[in-house]
């Protein structure tokens, strides 16, 4: 699919935007949460160099989501697509900032099918006559770059 140029309809698409958001914000969401329980001495305990203020690790996550791309991309109607993000995590105790860096990894692997029955009222796959099903699959991923504080 990646190589007929049908990526940035997908990736242009308001429902892609709104899906890849809002697994973004629960990743930050949980991020800060642990950032939190890491940083539970008093401030001054980091201030004073009585323990570690600066604290680094990573966290994985991943989610699988069903997507109506139909009104962006009739072809691929609703599809699956597979996010994956591997997080590099730097808590400052003192500042109460998190950064959170890495990549986003997307896969949609899918089929273009039953075009005769577009809202599925008949069970099972109607192809034209003459026509076969094909196979549309992507494979994409771009760079993460999240901040926040917590309490």
């Amino acid at each position: 699919m990646v190589s007929k140029g049908l990526l940035p309809y997908i990736t242009r698409a308001r429902v892609f935007h709104r899906t890849r958001e809002r697994f973004l914000g629960q990743i930050r969401h949980d991020l800060l949460r642990e950032a939190e329980k890491l940083c539970r001495l008093p401030q001054e305990d980091y201030i004073m160099g009585r323990a570690k203020s600066i604290k680094r690790f990573q966290k994985s996550y991943s989610d699988r989501q069903s997507i109506d791309f139909t009104s962006a991309f009739f072809e691929l109607g609703d599809s699956n697509i597979e996010m994956d993000v591997t997080a590099d995590v730097t808590v400052n105790c003192i500042t109460r900032g998190v950064s959170i860096t890495g990549n986003i990894n997307y896969e949609i692997n899918d089929w273009f099918r039953d075009v005769t029955d577009f809202k599925d009222k008949i069970p099972g796959y109607q192809e034209l006559p003459g026509a076969a099903a094909f196979k549309m699959v992507a494979h994409w991923s771009e760079r993460i770059d999240l901040s926040g504080r917590f309490r």
